[in-house]
């Protein structure tokens, strides 16, 4: 029902991908005690989708709009495409 509302009523009619980044097993203590690094980490994840829609989408100006959810080891990053490509026309 959740991801029913977020769709209908959140949502805006744009294509969008999902990620998620898990931290493995050896290193979850070391968030367990310092939760700042889960900050640390979704901040880390931001970066590389940016650099990455800029070298897919050639242009040093593109932003991709991020949302993104902690869990207790795992960061979910839903990202909005609405970024021009470089054909003028909207990417999917």
């Amino acid at each position: 029902m959740f991801g029913e509302w977020i769709t209908e009523e959140i949502l805006c009619a744009l294509p969008h991908r999902q990620y998620v980044f898990t931290v493995p097993k050896m290193l979850r203590p070391h968030f367990r005690f310092d939760r700042k690094l889960l900050g640390k980490l979704s901040q880390c994840a931001y970066q590389s989708l940016k650099e990455f829609y800029r070298k897919t989408l050639n242009t040093n100006e593109a932003v991709p709009g991020v949302d993104d959810f902690c869990s207790k080891f795992s960061v979910t990053m839903l990202v909005l495409r609405s970024l021009p490509s470089s054909n003028g026309q909207e990417s999917s």
